[in-house]
């Protein structure tokens, strides 16, 4: 079954209306332990200042030790935090295996090191004590970066996640905005003439467009073929 831009559209409103009681709920509890991320129900303008209410820093304060905690405990910038190894026994005694996989580990600690992990991951341990959820995203880098690694803490306002009848998040929808430069940066020609015709013009280059970025597993597929349209993921972007 092709799925269609207008269908994609049509969940990610629907999922927006589910969740609208929680994210009342979270707005309040944003304003009160994380007042620089409450832009849920309620939005600011870039520049604007924050709308305190808070009349004690408890909140915020244990907040910020809770991710500092998690940080230092979970992922350490000074120790290993986690290692590559074979599942198969048999493979953990091959000298030039577990050899294979110590370098492996060490080219993946090195990227790890020279990207912007840990501020990222911070935010995301931050989110997990006011929203009870994280959005990290991992992408390749470009440009100038020092590592091939680019890491995204995802704001909980942009995101809508669905489970699997096993309670496994399967699903997750993004909502973003990028300017028509960014847009051709990320996309190329694939953007479409209005956004393309935008990106040439100096005086419409920053303009903003609303883009969705779905993925879902797909459920009507040719497992036999190995074409974009039959991998068990679907990752679609519309604009």
């Amino acid at each position: 079954m092709e799925i269609s831009a207008r269908d994609i559209i049509n969940r990610l409103n629907r999922m927006v209306g589910d969740r609208s009681t929680l994210d009342d709920h979270l707005q309040e509890v944003a304003d009160v332990v994380m007042p620089r991320k409450a832009q849920i129900t309620s939005t600011r303008s870039p520049g604007e200042k924050y709308r305190v209410d808070t009349y004690d820093s408890t909140a915020i304060l244990a907040n910020t030790n809770l991710a500092a905690g998690m940080y230092s405990f979970l992922t350490p910038t000074n120790k290993r935090w986690f290692e590559l190894s074979p599942r198969q026994k048999s493979l953990q005694n091959n000298s030039s295996v577990m050899q294979y996989f110590a370098e492996v580990n060490d080219i993946i600690y090195e990227e790890i090191a020279s990207s912007n992990f840990a501020l990222q991951m911070n935010e995301s341990y931050l989110d997990l004590g006011w929203a009870g959820i994280a959005g990290l995203m991992l992408e390749e880098s470009t440009g100038d970066s020092p590592s091939c690694l680019s890491f995204r803490n995802m704001h909980y306002s942009t995101y809508y996640i669905a489970e699997s009848n096993q309670g496994v998040v399967d699903t997750l929808y993004r909502r973003f905005k990028l300017t028509a430069r960014q847009a051709v940066q990320e996309f190329g020609d694939d953007v479409g003439e209005k956004i393309l015709e935008a990106a040439k013009d100096i005086k419409t280059q920053d303009k903003e467009y609303k883009f969705i970025h779905a993925i879902f597993p797909r459920t009507d597929r040719d497992k036999t073929k190995k074409d974009a349209e039959n991998m068990p993921w679907a990752s679609i972007y519309v604009s």
